[in-house]
């Protein structure tokens, strides 16, 4: 969500400058703008680069000797 924010104020900086492309620019921020909301609504929702994710499904020992000096 953030990159898309930084693209819409590139191109919005792009439309001061270049005020003859204003339109194309504009045509160009709807779409960008359709493609993110089709993103969301699919339920790709934005995650964390440092996020955990899931749990390892792995147990712990449930049979046997736990380890040395247990007995």
């Amino acid at each position: 969500m953030s990159s898309g924010q930084t693209i819409d104020d590139t191109l919005n900086t792009w439309a001061q400058l270049f005020p003859a492309k204003g339109a194309q620019l504009g045509l160009i921020k709807d779409l960008i703008q359709k493609l993110v909301a089709e993103i969301v609504a699919e339920g790709a929702g934005p995650t964390s680069p440092t996020a955990a994710g899931p749990a390892f499904p792995g147990g712990g020992i449930d049979r046997g000797v736990a380890g040395a000096g247990t007995i």
